[in-house]
C-alpha cells in the first residue's frame, strides 16, 4: 500500500415530440421517413411555430447526422420530449438541441444524439434558463441504447430550475447501454436542483467502458446529489475522468466520484474542488466497488465550506488501492 495524504494549511416519426403544447399549433416533418441518411437543410414546417427551427431528426435504419434544431420556450409551458439526431439501426452523429427558457411541465426526455443500436458521438445539448417544474428528466448529449459507443458529447445547463420535489434528474454528457461512453462533459452552470436527487454522468456506460469523462459545475444550488466523471455501471472500467467543482450550495449529501465502476478497475481519476459550500459530503478520487482495483486516483481541495464531517478518498477499492492521493491546501472544514 502506497497511499498518501498531504495536508497543508487547513419517439416517433421524425423526431421532435412534443406533448402538451400549450398555445402552439401542431409540427409536421417535411421528411418522408424513408430508409437512407438525412441531409443537412431538411427542416420542420412550423405552422404558426415562429419560435421552433431546426433540420429534420429521424433517420429509420439510416444515419441521424448534423442536425439542429433550436427551442425558444420563453413564456410558453410545454410538455417535451426532445430528440435532435435519431437513427434506428445507424449512428446518430453530431447533432445539435438548443433550448431557451420556458416551462416544462412533464417528464423530460432530451437527448441531442439517439441511436438505438449505432453509435451517437459528437452531440450536443444545451439549455439555457428554464423550469422543469414535474416528474423526471433525463438529458443526455449522446445516447447509445444498444452495443453502440456514446463519445465526445456534451451537455451545458446554464441558469436552469429543475423543481420535481421527489422525482430525480439524470444529465450525462454520453450514455452507453452496452458500449463504451469515453470522452463526454457535462457543464453545470448555476441553476437550482431541487429534486430528490439530481445525477450528473461525464460518461455513464452500463456494460462498458467510461474513461476521458469530465464534470464541471462552476455553481448552483442542489438539494442532494450524485456526481460521477464516468461510471461503468457493469464490469467496465472507469479511467482518467475528473470532476471539477469550482462553486455551488449542497443543501444535502453529496456523493462526489472521479471514476466509479462496479466491477472493473478505478485508475488515474481526480476530484479538484476549489470552492462550494457542502452540508455534507462524500468525496472518491475512485472508486472500485466490486472485485477491481483503485489505483492513482486523486483528489485535490484548495477551497470550500464543509459544514459537516466530509469522507475523503483517494482511491476505494475491495480489490488492491495503490498509489492514490489525497491534496488538501485550502477549505473550512467542521471539526
Amino acid at each position: 500500500m502506497k497511499n498518501k495524504v498531504i495536508l497543508q494549511s487547513i419517439f416517433i416519426t421524425f423526431i421532435i415530440l412534443i406533448t402538451n403544447l400549450t398555445a402552439l399549433a401542431s409540427l409536421t416533418s417535411v421528411w418522408d421517413g424513408t430508409t437512407g441518411n438525412v441531409p443537412n437543410g431538411w427542416y420542420i414546417n412550423s405552422v404558426g411555430i415562429p419560435n421552433i427551427t431546426g433540420d429534420s431528426f429521424h433517420a429509420g435504419d439510416g444515419n441521424a447526422t448534423g442536425n439542429n434544431l433550436t427551442i425558444n420556450a420563453t413564456g410558453t409551458t410545454i410538455g417535451v420530449n426532445v430528440f435532435g439526431g435519431w437513427s434506428t439501426t445507424g449512428n446518430a452523429d453530431n447533432n445539435t438541441v438548443n433550448i431557451t427558457g420556458g416551462t416544462f411541465n412533464s417528464d423530460a426526455y432530451i437527448f441531442g444524439g439517439y441511436s438505438q443500436d449505432g453509435n451517437a458521438n459528437y452531440n450536443t445539448v444545451n439549455i439555457t434558463g428554464g423550469t422543469f417544474s414535474r416528474s423526471d428528466a433525463d438529458i443526455s448529449g449522446g445516447r447509445a441504447n444498444g452495443a453502440g459507443n456514446a463519445d465526445s458529447n456534451t451537455v451545458n445547463i446554464i441558469n436552469s430550475t429543475f423543481t420535481g420535489g421527489t422525482s430525480d434528474v439524470y444529465i450525462s454528457g454520453g450514455y452507453s447501454q452496452d458500449g463504451n461512453a469515453n470522452y463526454n462533459t457535462v457543464n453545470i452552470t448555476n441553476g437550482t436542483f431541487n429534486n430528490s436527487l439530481a445525477a450528473f454522468y461525464g460518461g455513464y456506460s452500463l456494460n462498458g467502458n467510461a474513461n476521458y469523462n469530465t464534470v464541471n459545475i462552476t455553481g448552483g444550488t442542489f438539494a442532494a446529489a450524485n456526481i460521477y466523471g464516468g461510471l461503468a455501471n457493469g464490469a467496465g472500467n472507469a479511467n482518467y475522468n475528473t470532476v471539477n467543482i469550482t462553486n455551488g450550495t449542497f443543501r444535502g449529501l453529496a456523493n462526489i466520484y472521479g471514476g466509479f465502476s462496479r466491477s472493473g478497475n478505478v485508475d488515474y481519476n481526480t476530484v479538484n474542488i476549489t470552492g462550494g459550500t457542502f452540508a455534507a459530503a462524500n468525496i472518491y478520487g475512485g472508486w472500485a466497488n466490486g472485485a477491481g482495483n483503485a489505483n492513482y486516483n486523486t483528489v485535490n481541495i484548495t477551497g470550500g465550506t464543509f459544514a459537516d464531517a466530509a469522507t475523503i478518498y483517494g482511491g476505494r477499492a475491495a480489490g488492491n488501492a495503490n498509489y492514490n492521493t489525497v491534496n488538501i491546501t485550502g477549505g473550512t472544514f467542521a471539526d
